[in-house]
């Protein structure tokens, strides 16, 4: 067994990943890397799209994360994109050495790069999954190929981490076995804080990629028109990755009054926790959802989450600390904000709410959750 104190070598591989032409793809399986970077050595090597037709190899640390991006053109096929990942793992193991074990994340549809390294080194791996596609009740059946590769990685890995216990059900109901031990998402607890409230007005806030599908977004919309006509010192901070532009003329179709509603567009992780210092609740009406970062970050903010209870979302949000509703309900998502709205704000409970939340999703919590499956992979 490797001792507690030996710091692993660990390559981590991911379908999704931060980079030049998508900046926040993935930024969540960069999170996890952070978590485990305070206990562990992380090597990240990744393959990105890209609409260039030559091969572009970047070397760099996204936030001390050191990484290998290679920028694959989009016209070559898949024995292009197997030889150039077979040259990198060469190259990166003469620069850092032997590994101890893969991590990759999100099988589809580069899986296959943690059984040909896991082969090439003789070296487990394991998996951690986020990928909502596998909920056959919201998404269907999977393709084939999807299920054929989900199948032929997840059996022959050490273990397979869902970020949430939900998400393991799903795959299981897809026949994808293997060993699972469900590790959440995480939350960095020393960026996210609790900021002075403004008692006047009650800040509501909602942060994502404005997927109409997944989101409902006009579904909050809707709901807030109906709650702002009765409340006047309420607002609503609504913005994130994603296009913004047929929220704002819907909203506008409804009527909203604009003082009770602030669209924003793509901001920083910090800006976002500065956002969030200063809200009171977050609002979740997902038709679909794993384990969602943004909710663990505003526990952690001090905030309380009116969330639809769907995926994983119920694992985290109870009644001490936010408001489930049924999916695509929008006057159930009216009390939840009438009732965030009645209520005062109490900072002990805030404080005390940050706690519980890092104590179990922190970078700490969370490495050491990973931390366990490794030696446990290696011993």
């Amino acid at each position: 067994m490797i001792e507690s104190k030996h710091r692993l070598k660990v390559l981590f591989l991911s379908s999704w990943f931060p980079h030049k032409s998508s900046p926040t793809l993935g930024n969540f399986v960069h999170r996890h890397a952070q978590a485990i970077s305070t206990l562990h050595d992380v090597y990240v090597l990744y393959l990105a799209p890209s609409e260039s037709t030559s091969l572009h190899i970047d070397h760099g640390h996204l936030e001390d994360i050191p990484h290998t991006t290679a920028y694959i053109p989009s016209n070559k096929g898949v024995f292009y994109k197997v030889r150039i990942f077979q040259s990198l793992m060469d190259e990166l193991s003469k620069k850092v050495g032997s590994f101890d074990i893969i991590h990759h994340n999100v099988i589809w549809p580069e899986g296959w790069q943690a059984y040909l390294a896991s082969r090439k080194w003789g070296i487990p791996y394991v998996i951690t999954e986020h990928w909502t596609g596998f909920d056959k009740d919201e998404r269907g059946v999977l393709p084939w190929k999807i299920k054929f590769l989900a199948r032929f990685i997840g059996k022959r890995a050490a273990a397979i981490m869902p970020v949430s216990s939900n998400l393991g059900e799903a795959m299981k109901k897809q026949g994808i076995h293997g060993n699972y031990i469900t590790v959440p998402n995480v939350v960095n607890e020393s960026l996210f804080h609790i900021g002075e409230k403004n008692n006047s007005e009650k800040v509501f806030l909602h942060v994502s990629t404005f997927d109409e599908a997944q989101k409902n977004i006009s579904g909050i919309l809707r709901a807030w028109k109906e709650f702002s006509q009765e409340k006047s010192n309420v607002k609503l901070l609504i913005g994130g990755d994603g296009d913004n532009t047929i929220a704002k003329n819907y909203a506008h179709s409804l009527g909203i009054r604009s003082d009770s509603i602030t669209f924003f567009s793509k901001k920083s992780w910090e800006e976002i926790a500065e956002m969030m210092a200063m809200a009171h609740a977050l609002v979740i009406f997902s038709n679909y959802e794993n384990l969602p970062c943004v909710m663990i970050e505003a526990l952690s903010s001090g905030m309380k989450v009116i969330a639809t209870n769907v995926g994983g979302i119920s694992e985290c949000v109870h009644d001490g600390n936010g408001i489930l509703i049924p999916k695509r309900d929008e006057k159930a998502l009216v009390h939840g904000l009438q009732s965030i709205a009645n209520e005062p704000y109490d900072e002990t409970k805030a404080q005390a709410l940050k706690i519980s939340t890092d104590m179990q999703y922190g970078f700490i919590a969370v490495a050491k959750k990973f931390d366990a499956v490794y030696k446990k992979s290696l011993g």
